[in-house]
């Protein structure tokens, strides 16, 4: 990104937080743009599964209000997960 520095984007200006539903229809947006056609209620619903979840998390990016970006992450019980099936 090559700005003028009085429009350059400052990571101060990055808002990071957990998702939630009301987040559906930005997701799906994005999820589109990857190529993953989504409609906002179907990312709803996905979201609620997700969010639901203790061991899954998400978090979206916000660029002065708008939902930019997004990852999600899971925690792995190794114990209980057999990777040496006899």
């Amino acid at each position: 990104m090559c700005e003028s520095d009085d429009t350059k984007l400052h990571m101060k200006e990055v808002v990071i937080r957990t998702a939630s539903l009301d987040d559906a229809p930005a997701l799906a947006h994005l999820m589109s743009q990857l190529g993953y056609s989504t409609s906002a209620d179907e990312m709803k619903e996905r979201l609620k599964g997700i969010l639901s979840t203790a061991s899954y998390m998400t978090f979206v990016a916000e660029i002065r209000g708008e939902v930019v970006g997004m990852v999600g992450m899971g925690i792995i019980d190794f114990e209980v997960l057999s990777f040496n099936k006899s």
